[in-house]
Order: structure tokens, then C-alpha cells, then sequence
């Protein structure tokens, strides 16, 4: 639910997406295995949020539980820079690390780790987060192509190479993905170069994406660590 829960206007632990566990028993009541089938996350909420409202909790959560840990710079983050990032911008950051961030990541960390996640995935799912968040900070400013059309250009280069080098992609091969589009028709590729709200509807459609994805990604591998034995006898109905 950190991944999927966030603060609104009237609830500060209001459920952003739809959510149905399916369980499994014997006879005599014991639990043989279980699923969760989600839908309907509000994937809109990690590149814009409404005034008074905040981000998926993860995201504070990871922010304070790597400062705790002296980790930040690890996924290039730093600490000074909290309230500065574009996706975190409507978060109530408070002048110290929230204890209840900390707390509730180290909750978020054992949870993971008590369903058989391994430091390698908790660490691409780290990485992945910290993704998003420098994704957010990337710019764009105009410039004129050699068909006399306008095209969006990064304006940070440095901001771009960081997400690259978090999501372990190539900075050039990023840097086309987001500043131009590729149509193939009759066996033919054309390429055309994005305006600046062209190249940022492609930032923040990229970022929506990849928290999606990596949603599933967590819920499909939940349900692959609880289905120790969901196989449907005739004593388990």
C-alpha cells in the first residue's frame, strides 16, 4: 500500500488504486495460498498532484529511510534537494527527516524481505523510484531543427545522464526516446523531432510508465511468492 496510497484533500491514506486479495483453504481452514489482483492505479498522481495533496507515499518513504541510512547518494539523491524536485514539489517535507518516513520504510524493507525479496531487487526497485524522481527534474528548451521546425533539446545534460545511469540505459538512446518519435509505415521509419510540450508530455508519460510497470512488476512477483500451494482439490471447496 505504500506503492499505491497517497494524501488527498480528505484523507491522508486514501487507496489510489482497486484492490482484490483471493484466498485459498482446506477444509479445515488452513490458508494454502493466496492472490492479489490489482486495477485502476492512478498512475497520473506520480507527475502531478493537486494542491494540498501529495505523491505515492513510497516516495517520501524511500527519500528519508536512504537519508537515515546514509544512502541518498548511493541513487543520486541528496538530502538539501528534497523539496526541490518537480514530482515531490506538493510533499509537507519538513525541515529534519521524518521519523515516520523512516519508520514506515523500514516497514516497507522488512515486509519485502519477509515475502523473499533479495537485496538485488530491492535495490533495482530503489533505483527505479530514484528514476522517476530525477526523470521529473529534466528540461527542455527550443531550439530550430535543419527543416526550420522547432525541437525540444535537453537543457540539463547532466540530469539526463543520471536517470540513465540509475535505469542502466544508454544517455543517447534516452535522450532520442524523449525529444523525438518514430513512426513506422510501409516498412518505413520516420523520424520527427518533439516540441518542447511534445518532449514533456513524453518525460512525464516515460515516468507514469515506468511506476506502472514496476507496480505490476512487485504485485506479480507477490503473487508468485504466496502461491506455495493454490492448486483447487475437492477439500478445499
Amino acid at each position: 500500500e505504500a506503492f499505491g496510497n497517497a494524501k488527498t484533500g480528505i484523507n491522508d491514506n486514501s487507496s489510489r488504486f482497486g484492490k482484490f486479495l483471493d484466498l485459498t483453504y482446506t477444509r479445515l481452514g488452513k490458508v494454502t495460498g493466496a492472490k492479489v489482483s490489482v486495477y485502476l492505479l492512478e498512475q497520473s498522481r506520480v507527475v502531478h498532484q493537486a494542491p494540498g495533496e501529495q505523491n505515492f507515499h513510497i516516495f517520501y518513504y524511500l527519500y528519508d529511510g536512504l537519508a537515515a541510512l546514509d544512502r541518498l547518494r548511493v541513487y543520486s539523491l541528496e538530502s538539501s534537494k528534497r523539496d526541490k524536485h518537480r514530482y515531490l514539489a506538493g510533499g509537507n517535507w519538513s525541515k529534519q527527516i521524518s521519523r515516520h518516513n523512516v519508520r514506515q520504510f523500514e516497514k516497507v524493507v522488512d515486509g519485502f524481505k519477509s515475502l523473499g525479496f533479495n537485496d538485488d531487487e530491492l535495490d533495482s526497485i530503489y533505483r527505479i523510484l530514484a528514476a522517476v524522481i530525477n526523470l521529473g527534474d529534466v528540461d527542455f528548451y527550443q531550439t530550430v531543427g535543419k527543416d526550420n521546425m522547432e525541437q525540444a533539446t535537453i537543457n540539463n545534460v547532466d540530469q539526463i545522464k543520471i536517470v540513465s545511469e540509475l535505469l542502466g540505459v544508454d544517455v543517447t538512446e534516452l535522450t532520442e526516446a524523449l525529444t523525438s518519435n518514430s513512426v513506422v509505415t510501409r516498412g518505413e521509419i520516420i523520424t520527427r523531432n518533439n516540441t518542447i510540450d511534445e518532449a514533456l508530455c513524453t518525460r512525464d508519460a516515460m515516468a507514469k510508465a515506468m511506476y506502472g510497470r514496476l507496480f505490476d512488476w512487485i504485485v506479480n512477483n507477490i503473487n508468485r511468492l504466496l502461491s506455495f500451494s493454490r492448486t483447487v482439490c475437492p477439500d478445499q471447496l
